[in-house]
């Protein structure tokens, strides 16, 4: 498993850490999983480099998107 690190902004606009994991799937691809590094699951938004908590909550914005 490959992981990135990412700061982002919280809602409040509190720092965050955003993780990014390369997980290998059976068939040889592979499969990005985002969370907080609270642990909190993240999905990609429409805007790039924004997230949001998978229950629509709370939205996170990565500082340098990329």
């Amino acid at each position: 498993m490959d992981s990135e690190k990412f700061e982002a902004i919280g809602p409040r606009g509190e720092a965050c850490i955003i993780l990014m994991r390369r997980n290998p799937l059976p068939n040889g691809q592979t499969a990005e999983t985002w969370t907080l590094a609270t642990g909190d699951r993240l999905r990609p938004a429409e805007l790039p480099g924004t997230f949001i908590t998978v229950n629509g909550n709370r939205t996170f914005r990565l500082r340098k998107p990329g």
